[in-house]
């Protein structure tokens, strides 16, 4: 049995998020190029653009919810599973973009071995006292109102230290889930669960708090809408002035916050719709869930792309990759069941 508690309005951002990053993947996959909104307007595919342009962040958005989840656990974190996840990943990546006919093999930092850093340091903060949890929480909140890309030059390391630590951007579209400061963003939703954990409840006083800046926030909105969908995507993402993220990523983080207020989670507990959503292995299991729509993608690609080339139609295949995905992760959830019923006691 799978014992995850459920956090409805958590599944619901999720869900929301995972949308936006199959969309994105579908136009990367068969048509990298940079975005031309000119060519696409009056088109369905505009407004296809739509959703997904609005909320690109949804990695961070990812990152937030599980260290968030995380923290509500109130106990250290586990990492068997989602290492589980995360090195298969980065075996992944290694075979994408290395050519063994030729004997080329190609390392490339990316979002797993950001994963990897930040799952490692999440499970040494999990381990410590609430208040130095919460210190930690305050320190990755300094560190993500500075952008410190802009003040630590690449130049002043190697190449390849320089794209870890405050990304790289070239024509390669290079430049994303490096360390500095972004490594620091889980510490701060961390801490919060851990706060959670007592203070579930949305209080008059703690909302007046989030109104102010949640309304400042406003003005910042229709900043990432001009994302550009190809190569530029990491370096325009990552290196946004920090009020612009923060405008945006607040609404996010009240979002997650307010999902354990029990009263909204009872709300939300009693629409059949938001329980269908909620059960759907896309939320139950989401990191194999993401390793398996990059596998279907990928393979689709390789099927694909050398019989057609990148034509656009292919980037509506994310209305067959998403319910793809869900189905085979349910097979694969379901052999596993079989073969070891304890693999999945407690998987979220």
């Amino acid at each position: 049995m799978n014992e995850r508690k459920v956090l409805h309005g958590i599944d619901l951002v999720r869900l929301l998020s995972f949308f936006c990053i199959v969309t994105y993947h579908c136009y990367s996959a068969y048509i990298f190029v940079p975005y031309d909104s000119s060519a696409w307007a009056g088109t369905p595919m505009f407004l296809i653009h739509a959703l997904p342009r609005s909320f690109p962040f949804s990695g961070f958005t990812i990152v937030a919810i599980y260290a968030l989840l995380a923290g509500l656990k109130g106990q250290p974190l586990s990492l068997r599973r989602p290492l589980l996840v995360v090195v298969p990943g980065l075996v992944f990546l290694f075979l994408i973009y290395s050519d063994f006919s030729r004997r080329e093999y190609f390392w490339e930092w990316d979002i797993y071995h950001y994963l990897l850093l930040a799952l490692l340091m999440l499970g040494v903060l999990s381990r410590l006292r609430d208040r130095s949890v919460l210190a930690c929480g305050g320190l990755g909140a300094l560190l993500m109102l500075l952008p410190l890309w802009e003040w630590i030059p690449a130049s002043s390391f190697p190449r390849g230290l320089a794209h870890v630590l405050v990304g790289v951007c070239d024509s390669e579209g290079k430049g994303g889930w490096f360390l500095l400061p972004w490594l620091s963003l889980p510490w701060i939703y961390l801490a919060l669960g851990r706060a959670l954990v007592k203070h579930p409840r949305l209080t008059n006083r703690e909302l007046m708090i989030w109104v102010l800046p949640l309304a400042a926030g406003i003005f910042t909105w229709g900043s990432y809408f001009a994302v550009d969908i190809g190569p530029g995507f990491y370096c325009f993402m990552f290196r946004q002035p920090p009020y612009i993220f923060w405008g945006h990523f607040l609404w996010v983080s009240f979002a997650l916050r307010a999902s354990a207020d029990p009263r909204i989670q009872g709300w939300l507990a009693g629409s059949r719709f938001v329980k269908i959503l909620s059960g759907l292995e896309l939320n139950r299991h989401f990191g194999l869930a993401y390793l398996v729509h990059l596998l279907i993608l990928s393979a689709a690609a390789e099927i694909l792309l050398p019989r057609f080339g990148p034509r656009p139609v292919f980037y509506s295949m994310f209305l067959v990759l998403l319910p793809l995905t869900e189905l085979t992760t349910r097979a694969l959830i379901t052999a596993i069941g079989r073969l070891n019923p304890r693999a999945l006691r407690g998987a979220g």
